[in-house]
Formats: structure tokens, sequence, C-alpha cells
């Protein structure tokens, strides 16, 4: 099997990787964000919010999702929040990777310009719901 990952913007909001488990034949693409978290105030139930998170993007991607490309119906969105880090005191920054899975109707390569500008354009839609976070502030780097 090989791998294939690449980074696909800078963003001062995450880092962003784009990839695939099988560069050859790529039935599924992922997106990855790695970035800190930082709560933009003090919540009684972080297990709520990072609900409200992890379901906000995947109704955004799933409305952005070109359907020529990839199949909704087996797209995933996966948030990992360590469980242990939900009680740590307000305004401590929180390491958190947000996945995207998305299933090919397809095989196109990784490299085919529509299969890329599709995954742009959920990027887009994704970084921009990001910075209007209501909940959280996010950032590449640790201390902002």
């Amino acid at each position: 099997m090989v791998w294939f990952k690449r980074e696909l913007v800078k963003s001062k909001l995450a880092k962003v990787i784009y990839g695939t488990m099988h560069k050859h034949k790529p039935t599924t693409v992922y997106l990855k964000y790695k970035t800190w978290s930082h709560l933009k105030q003090e919540h009684n139930d972080y297990k709520k919010v990072i609900k409200i998170l992890n379901k906000s993007i995947r109704q955004l991607v799933l409305k952005s999702i070109d359907r020529n490309i990839f199949n909704p119906d087996y797209s995933i969105v996966i948030i990992d929040y360590p469980e242990r880090l939900m009680n740590l005191p307000y305004g401590r920054p929180v390491y958190m990777q947000i996945e995207i899975n998305l299933k090919q109707v397809n095989q196109y390569s990784i490299d085919n310009k529509d299969l890329i500008n599709s995954i742009k354009d959920i990027n887009k839609k994704v970084l921009e719901y990001l910075q209007d976070n209501k909940y959280y502030q996010f950032n590449v780097i640790k201390n902002v």
C-alpha cells in the first residue's frame, strides 16, 4: 500500500492536509485539520460543544460535497478531542484534529483536477466555519 499526503493550503487556523491510504487506487480521500482550540467562553457541558462542532462540520460537508465525485452517504467527520482534556481549566488551549473522510464515487487519481477542486471547495467552507465559530477560536500555533 502506498500512502499519499500533502499540505493543501497555508492557514492561520489549522494545518490542512489531504491524502489517501492508497495513492494508485484512492477509493477514499481524507482532509485533516490539526489545530489548537481555545474556548471563547466557559461552558458546563464540553461534550455538547464538541457534538455541536462535529454536527455542524458534517452538515457543512454534506451541503458542499460534489456528488459527482464523492458519495455523501459514506463521508465521515471525526473530531479527535481527548475526553480527559474536557476538564481542563477554562482558557487552556487544547490540541484538536478534525478528519473528514470522503468516499469517491469513481476512483479518480489523487492528482485529478476535479477531485482537488472539490476538496478545495470543501476546505474553504470548513475554514470559514472555523474562523467564525462561536464556541472556539482556532489557531495553528498553541499560544495566540
